[in-house]
């Protein structure tokens, strides 16, 4: 930890560093910084796979909250260096430092929570519509992405160990030939992956929005589906995310007509992403992930 506590103390004035400790993350190097003027976030993309960004899609994703805070959107706020950047080199790949955001992720969040967040998610989204973004990121999880992924993929699955492959594949083929969306659905940049550990709670608010690492550009029903994913458990729960989701912006009549896939489409992109991660890591908690994602929509 002391390269990353002098890189930090080097580029950036936020007082003595005390100490750097390391996060938990999936494929990304995330250090918690405690400094005299406060507890900070610094993060670094891999320089290969899903993951990885050239330096001008690290930057993209600041300007994007930037915009974002200038929104009101709870980001947290970005530190400039020494010089004025934003962006600092660890091993070849590029990060930058952030507010750390106090609060607490919720496990088990009831139907107004549901509501809350569905509700911050549109502000994300109607905030976005009129965002032009500097810098496009090349990797993208969308249908014809997940689709190439998928021919790359399937071969790999096929000759693993994984019991039932075959099923896997067979199943995930069929469900994905189903998924059709117009070109002409409502775009913008999407948080991807807004899930219920990366909001933020304290004292029944949404305090932080956080790891907008996954962003890109797309249609925002990708966004609303894979955040229904991770949301809700039952119908209810969907209506209630989607009428929080409305009080801040009206879905089109488009988004609601493809609405059920791209549900659908949430389920399997992260199947096939937990699989393929199980495999590698050889571990069988995300290998049964993966089995339990596919089965929630066959």
């Amino acid at each position: 930890m002391d390269t990353i506590r002098l890189l930090v103390q080097k580029n950036y004035h936020i007082g003595l560093i005390e100490h750097v400790t390391r996060l938990p993350s999936s494929g990304n190097q995330t250090f918690l910084v405690h400094a005299s003027s406060g507890d900070f976030v610094i993060r670094f993309n891999p320089t290969k796979g899903p993951q990885a960004r050239e330096k001008e899609e690290v930057m993209e994703e600041v300007l994007f909250l930037h915009y974002l805070q200038q929104c009101d959107i709870p980001v947290g706020e970005v530190i400039p260096t020494r010089s004025n950047d934003f962006l600092v080199d660890f091993e070849g790949s590029y990060g930058f430092l952030r507010r750390f955001l106090s609060g607490e992720a919720l496990g088990n969040p009831n139907k107004e929570q549901i509501a809350m967040a569905g509700e911050m998610l549109g502000s994300i989204h109607r905030a976005s519509e009129t965002y032009v973004p500097t810098y496009l990121r090349a990797h993208k999880w969308d249908l014809e992405r997940v689709g190439t992924y998928w021919q790359e993929n399937k071969v790999a699955i096929l000759a693993s160990d994984v019991l039932q492959a075959q099923d896997f594949v067979h199943s995930f083929e069929e469900k994905l030939k189903t998924i059709i969306f117009p070109n002409t659905l409502p775009s913008g940049m999407l948080h991807e992956d807004f899930g219920k550990r990366h909001i933020l709670w304290k004292q029944g608010k949404i305090v932080g929005v956080i790891d907008f690492d996954r962003s890109y550009v797309g249609p925002f029903i990708l966004d609303i589906g894979q955040a229904i994913r991770g949301w809700c458990t039952n119908q209810e729960e969907v209506g209630a995310f989607l009428e929080g989701y409305e009080c801040s912006r009206m879905l089109h009549d488009l988004e609601l007509d493809v609405l059920e896939q791209a549900i659908v489409f949430a389920f399997l992109e992260r199947a096939q992403a937990f699989l393929m991660r199980g495999i590698k890591e050889q571990n069988v908690d995300l290998i049964e992930s993966a089995m339990q994602e596919l089965q929630a929509i066959l």
